[in-house]
């Protein structure tokens, strides 16, 4: 993503150059067409030196001309020029990435020979903000990319409760039966041992009313032998 937004940095600075450059041509043509009608507007002393002077300034202006082309030539050569050794950079991967930043250096000896030191200000303004943008998507992706792991940690935590809770909610539906089969259990066992007291009270009852028969005989058993 960040060899793209430098490409599109890179299109963008050279068709800044290229724009440059067009308007240089258009300056220069300009200001030659100026000359050019000033000197048709004035007016010349129409002597026998006239002919030597327009061929002085026919051949200034070819001159002129061949100078401009020069120049034009020379712009166009540069131009390519810069457009092969970015091409160069970026097909053999020779653009280094700082450790510690996301920006994408492109080498000072190419950025120097940017034409003009004002196509070179715009060319180095463009550079910073796509470092600044580049940052920014990069700070932006860290932290969507905290928040993805942040949501799935948090996912894992809710899948890891909610299998708690149905494990609890087991466990004390496991307890309620068992406290309702120990409840009937030791209902049972209660009725048992009720039953069991009043067989014992009943037993308890004869054997009181048997020992009563037999004080009350052993009582008269005593009297009969004191009398005797």
């Amino acid at each position: 993503m960040f060899e793209t937004t430098y490409l599109q940095v890179a299109k963008a600075c050279d068709q800044k150059i290229r724009d440059f450059n067009e308007h240089t041509k258009l300056a220069l043509v300009s200001e030659a067409n100026s000359h050019d009608n000033q000197e048709d507007e004035e007016e010349y002393d129409w002597s026998e030196n006239n002919d030597v002077v327009s061929i002085q300034e026919i051949e200034k202006k070819d001159k002129e001309i061949s100078n401009l082309s020069e120049i034009i030539a020379k712009q166009d050569e540069t131009i390519a020029q810069l457009k092969s050794e970015m091409e160069k950079l970026m097909s053999e991967k020779e653009i280094k990435k700082d450790e510690n930043s996301s920006y994408v250096e492109m080498p000072i000896e190419v950025r120097e020979k940017m034409c003009t030191k004002e196509c070179f200000q715009q060319v180095e303004h463009y550079r910073i903000y796509s470092f600044k943008i580049c940052d920014k998507l990069k700070k932006e992706e860290t932290m969507h990319k905290n928040l993805k792991e942040q949501h799935e940690i948090s996912d894992q935590r809710i899948t890891s409760l909610e299998v708690s809770l149905k494990q609890k909610e087991k466990e004390a539906m496991n307890i309620r039966n068992e406290a309702a089969k120990s409840n009937e259990h030791s209902s049972c066992v209660i009725k048992d041992l009720q039953e069991e007291i009043l067989k014992l009270k009943k037993l308890s009852e004869m054997f009181n009313s048997e020992n009563n028969i037999l004080k009350t005989k052993l009582q008269e058993e005593q009297k009969k032998h004191i009398t005797i």
